[in-house]
């Protein structure tokens, strides 16, 4: 089986096995950024709260952070390595250990210094999550977490950010597509058949693009590595 446990992924970033982390900014996030808040009701767009789900030690959130129409970010997250290295790339988020809490069993909140960045330390299926962050956010900002995720919770993953977000949000997303046969996952490969049954009947499903990534196709021993990007809204 290529189930991922949460212990799973903290063993990763223990032994340094982590490849998804990238160096740079997410490049289909800069891309269709302005398009997605352009969808979002009138209202919400100089204020968005973004979900930034299994969001890692990703350099997106100092990217979201900087944007002058954001007013918060939510990174969920489980590996506490992954917001030590968050903290030591951008000192400018601040690093007082006052400033972290607990919200329950198993989850525990960090927040940056000026208040914008909520780093939640937890599963993101728990409870105690749930009730701290249930109907907060309107945009989310998913890079390859639904294709971190197994399969059969696919559905379940995506009825938990609903509940994080408010009645009208929408998502941003790059998933993965590959040879299935070559290579088991993570990341999970969807089909785009497969990504619009997900989330037909809730949400407006618009393909925004793909791009090929040759060195995780390399990387991961597939002839093709493709990382289409899809706008899901409920608005």
């Amino acid at each position: 089986s290529n189930a991922v446990s949460p212990d799973d992924w903290q063993g990763r970033w223990e032994r340094g096995a982590t490849g998804f982390h990238q160096e740079e900014v997410t490049g289909s996030l800069v891309e269709f950024w302005s398009y997605a808040v352009s969808q979002l009701p009138e209202d919400k767009r100089d204020a968005v709260s973004v979900l930034v789900p299994l969001c890692g030690a990703s350099r997106d959130l100092a990217w979201l952070l900087a944007r002058p129409e954001v007013s918060s970010v939510c990174g969920i997250e489980i590996s506490e390595l992954a917001l030590q290295r968050l903290l030591s790339e951008n000192p400018q988020l601040g690093d007082d250990p006052s400033r972290r809490r607990s919200v329950g069993p198993g989850v525990e909140c960090w927040e940056s210094s000026d208040g914008r960045l909520k780093f939640y330390l937890g599963d993101l299926f728990s409870d105690s999550l749930l009730t701290e962050l249930k109907s907060s956010c309107q945009l989310v900002w998913d890079r390859a977490a639904l294709v971190a995720i197994d399969v059969p919770d696919r559905a379940k993953y995506v009825s938990r950010v609903r509940e994080l977000c408010e009645a009208k949000h929408a998502w941003l997303m790059e998933l993965a597509d590959y040879d299935r046969s070559k290579y088991a996952g993570p990341p999970h490969a969807i089909t785009e058949e497969c990504t619009r049954s997900l989330f037909s009947g809730q949400y407006r499903v618009e393909f925004l693009g793909s791009t090929e990534c040759p060195s995780r196709a390399e990387r991961f021993k597939v002839p093709v590595f493709n990382q289409p990007v899809y706008f899901m809204s409920d608005l």
